[in-house]
């Protein structure tokens, strides 16, 4: 059933895989990278060169992100799992009108915000030993804040299903314009791909290694000079990086037809035209750039995100972005575009301008 009457204001989809570096597809020019549906989204959209996240670190980015505040104001300068609840996310800052929703993982504590934040929500919010690791099996879930229960089969499938079943429920109720967050807990470790794709990249080429993957760095301070997190074969290779990056990106196949779902889901509904849908990360990942396998370095390849913002009709398709943004400019431009004044003073820049005129 499509939509007979649009609402006024635009229904927002905001895609968030966890750990996704910004050349997990080829519309960032990695050439082998199978991502389809990425980049067909790519190329009818926006799509910024150069986008970084406040903090290499998943709890103050995420609160970043959601707050359109910097870490320390947002009340998370460092990794810990508790948000103050009286600091605003943007589904608090969104009037009335929206209706909000939440699926996916959560880093912000065991108040997930249920009724206060999100109408509706399918939250996975890593409390418990077990649960806490959960991120593509055995993930416990708490539906509209209840009780956890299985979300059962593989996580990032899940989340698709459900956010695809809320497109089109609200595909029958035009008369509020709707906002719907979608975290995904891949591709953060322990990277596991969906069986479907455990032979993708079987025949890809061997990946490139980094040329400072191990020392000498004479630029760096002392204590980086020869720092790597790699063991050196007896080749001189760096052990297992090629079957460690092919893993990872295995992973992000899935997140890949995730999207591909969500845009034909928005398409049968009749809502795509008025939907603005962006697609980023809360941070990269280090596949052995300046010798690290991690997260946490202020370096390029640990802060590069992918950002693309799609609207058929309002954005212009296939457009290229050199301007540097940052993640904590989303909530300010969400606002811009849903012509929502803030309630607050917001550390974020409005990217507004630059969707209408890249240069």
């Amino acid at each position: 059933m499509a939509v007979t009457r649009a609402p006024a204001k635009p229904n927002l989809v905001f895609i968030l895989p966890d750990r996704l570096r910004q050349d997990t597809s080829a519309a960032y020019g990695n050439d082998w990278i199978q991502s389809s549906h990425m980049d067909a989204m790519a190329s009818e959209s926006f799509v910024f060169e150069h986008c970084y996240v406040t903090q290499p670190v998943c709890a103050p980015a995420r609160a970043s992100i959601m707050t359109g505040l910097y870490p320390p104001t947002a009340g998370m300068p460092r990794n810990r799992l508790v948000m103050p609840p009286d600091v605003q996310t943007i589904a608090q800052m969104l009037p009335d009108e929206y209706t909000t929703a939440y699926v996916g993982k959560w880093h912000l504590g065991a108040d997930v915000g249920h009724g206060r934040d999100w109408d509706y929500s399918v939250i996975w919010d890593r409390m418990g030993k077990k649960n806490g690791h959960a991120y593509y099996y055995n993930t416990q879930v708490r539906y509209n804040g209840g009780e956890r229960v299985p979300l059962g089969g593989y996580s990032t499938d899940r989340y698709t299903e459900l956010a695809v079943d809320y497109i089109q429920n609200k595909s029958k109720e035009d008369e509020k314009p709707w906002f719907l967050w979608l975290c995904y807990g891949g591709v953060h470790g322990p990277y596991t791909e969906a069986d479907r794709h455990k032979e993708m990249y079987a025949d890809a080429p061997p990946t490139d290694i980094p040329s400072d993957i191990f020392g000498p760095r004479p630029t760096k301070p002392k204590h980086l000079v020869n720092y790597t997190k790699w063991k050196k074969t007896n080749d001189g290779k760096p052990k297992d990086f090629d079957k460690r990056v092919k893993k990872y990106n295995r992973a992000v196949g899935a997140l890949d037809e995730g999207v591909g779902k969500l845009i034909e889901a928005l398409k049968k509904s009749g809502q795509l035209d008025n939907t603005l849908v962006v697609y980023t990360s809360d941070q990269g990942f280090a596949w052995g750039q300046h010798g690290c396998s991690a997260k946490w370095m202020g370096y390029d390849a640990n802060i590069a995100a992918p950002l693309i913002f799609s609207q058929p009709g309002r954005i212009k398709p296939n457009q290229l972005c050199a301007e540097p943004v940052n993640g904590v400019d989303i909530v300010q431009t969400f606002h811009s575009i849903a012509g929502i004044k803030p309630v607050m003073e917001l550390h974020g820049r409005d990217m507004a301008p630059l969707l209408k005129d890249p240069s």
